[in-house]
């Protein structure tokens, strides 16, 4: 590890993007909310039923978990062996 002004390097740490670009992201992750919104509200305007729209969304995040789980790069909570059971 090297120390530059009491600090590790940027090179010790492969994941650190930065003010800037973690600024960005979170912008990016508030559009990604707005148009999720947007076309949750056009579904139900469209079809009418509520549970169902929302059913669906459910389900597209529980696909969403299960190809990150099946890729090997998933995040803490879901990597199997981090599961716990009584």
């Amino acid at each position: 590890m090297t120390f530059v002004g009491g600090q590790i390097s940027a090179r010790d740490r492969p994941f650190a993007l930065g003010a800037q670009w973690v600024g960005w992201l979170m912008s990016l992750a508030t559009v990604c909310a707005i148009g999720g919104r947007y076309i949750a509200a056009v579904a139900v305007q469209r079809f009418g039923h509520r549970r169902a729209v929302a059913a669906a969304g459910y389900f597209v995040q529980a696909i969403g978990s299960a190809k990150s789980w099946q890729s090997g790069k998933a995040p803490t909570l879901l990597h199997p062996h981090s599961l716990v059971c009584c």
